[in-house]
């Protein structure tokens, strides 16, 4: 467990100070399109995590790197950005990896979409840039609130079509 703490940290520190310069040098093709590390991670889905500019999404993307690669856990670099990326500029690394091609209505394993990565986490910005539809919406604020409560804050900044009217959601 220590192990994994470790590799979180390093590349926790790489990730937020890269920038598109200091990472060219080093990001070929063959570095990147589908290199899985000992805990199932992409370089894609560490940047997605802490990066601090879009231009460092975009470089991976541009150099081949996968953007619909899963974990065991069936998690993709758009789930991790919206649950984990808290910079000032998440929302534009979630609309990087939207237009290099993540697929927004995929479902990890636990069933979520990034969408309710975001939500489960407090990340309504990031859920409102993925668009999400009322279905979404509703089956995010069930499981938030066990069908019972009024829809959070964060529900109602993502989905506020969905949020007006009774304040107890069934």
């Amino acid at each position: 467990m220590l192990q994994d703490r470790n590799v979180f940290d390093s590349n926790k520190t790489f990730w937020r100070a890269a920038t598109r310069r200091s990472l060219a040098p080093q990001c070929g093709p063959a570095t990147l399109n589908n290199v899985h590390d000992e805990l199932g991670m992409t370089p894609l889905m560490w940047a997605s995590m802490y990066a601090n500019e879009p231009a460092v999404i975009e470089l991976l993307i541009e150099r081949s790197a996968n953007v619909r690669a899963v974990t065991k856990h069936g998690v993709t670099a758009l789930h991790w950005a919206a649950h984990y990326n808290k910079s000032a500029r998440a929302t534009e690394i979630v609309q990087a990896l939207l237009l290099g091609g993540a697929d927004p209505t995929t479902r990890a394993k636990n069933g979520l979409t990034a969408a309710e990565f975001a939500l489960d986490n407090g990340n309504s910005a990031v859920a409102a840039v993925l668009s999400l539809t009322g279905h979404d919406c509703e089956e995010a604020v069930s499981r938030s609130t066990g069908g019972l409560q009024r829809p959070t804050r964060a529900f109602a900044a993502a989905c506020p079509s969905q949020s007006s009217g009774d304040s107890n959601r069934r």
